[in-house]
């Protein structure tokens, strides 16, 4: 019998997506949550990986909602992305739904046959800010900036 042991040739960071599950037993009725991890979508990274590889997990670190501030910076240095930009595209992303949700209880109460005072547009906006716990002016901010940057894009400069 040899005393060898195997010396490690590196190390390797494993990123393992995975999934709760809600069940309930069949036998005592309680509920129970059991991790169910996904090794086959698992993201492995270690010295030998090349850019590629090394850039997917690095974006893969950043969907971590609790990875600390001042290592998420290092990441998004590393990818070559902006954290001012990132910013920007998810308030642009908020304020396209916000819209869309307008749009959609817009066409519900044309569909109900509603008229309200000041108009089916206002009275849309004004339940969705209720709904999301802001004020009617901050909506029309948000949409104004998207509406400004979008013309921005295509190179218009009229308002």
């Amino acid at each position: 019998m040899s005393d060898e042991t195997e010396a490690p040739g590196g190390l390797a960071l494993m990123l393992v997506p995975y999934s709760f599950i809600d069940g309930i037993d069949d036998i005592t009725g309680k509920p129970y949550m059991t991790v169910k991890t996904h090794m086959r979508r698992a993201v492995q990274i270690g010295n030998k990986n090349t850019a590629a590889e090394r850039r997917q997990f690095y974006q893969l670190l950043l969907k971590i909602d609790w990875l600390p501030s001042p290592l998420r910076r290092v990441v998004m240095a590393e990818l070559g992305l902006s954290l001012r930009d990132q910013n920007r595209r998810i308030k642009a992303v908020e304020a396209i739904t916000l819209r869309q949700l307008v749009k959609e209880r817009e066409q519900a109460m044309r569909a109900q046959g509603q008229r309200p005072q000041g108009g089916i547009h206002e009275a849309a906006a004004t339940e969705i800010t209720e709904q999301r716990g802001m004020t009617a002016d901050a909506l029309k901010q948000r949409l104004r900036r998207l509406k400004q940057r979008a013309r921005k894009k295509m190179g218009d400069t009229k308002k």
